[in-house]
């Protein structure tokens, strides 16, 4: 299975310390220099998740390089340089599957016809493959970490994890 990631899910994962999860769903996972270069300006504000990255590039996470024409391709309002590097290395490689947690990437995702997942839904293939035993607490600390997931979504994951009220 081929899977790329753009910036948002690897340091959320990291943050939480779930990074690992990655390599035990997908085996690899590679991203574009681009994503590798954003992670690095979070260093100040996520010093730990930076290290946690890095440490596995070279292992695990694979840094590739992505023609500038082709993220220039996909570069529109909304979308980052760092998602449309993602965007293009995922179109390239053929991938199974890109992570990124980001809206507007997301529609623009389904347009290219790419499969994708956020940083939840890594979450919840994990539970599913017992390497989580409860979802909850992780949801609750990406929510204290800073992350965004509304109380509909956190609803619906945490019963789609058999963890629901």
């Amino acid at each position: 299975m081929i899977v790329v990631s753009d910036t948002s899910p690897l340091l959320a994962l990291a943050d939480i310390g779930r990074l690992d999860l990655l390599r035990q769903l997908y085996g690899e996972v590679r991203i574009p220099q681009a994503v590798h270069d954003e992670i690095l300006t979070f260093a100040g504000t996520h010093a730990e998740a930076v290290r946690a990255v890095a440490r596995a590039c070279g292992s695990w996470i694979h840094i590739e390089r992505v023609k500038e024409s082709a993220i220039r391709s996909i570069l529109s309002p909304g979308i980052h340089r760092g998602e449309a590097a993602a965007m293009a290395l995922a179109k390239t490689l053929k991938a199974d599957l890109i992570l990124v947690d980001d809206r507007q990437a997301r529609i623009k995702l389904k347009e290219l016809g790419l499969s994708a997942a956020g940083t939840v839904g890594v979450l919840l293939a994990a539970k599913g493959e017992g390497l989580l035993l409860r979802l909850r607490e992780d949801v609750e600390l990406l929510r204290d970490r800073g992350v965004y997931l509304s109380d509909y979504v956190v609803a619906y994951v945490l019963r789609m994890a058999g963890e629901g009220e």
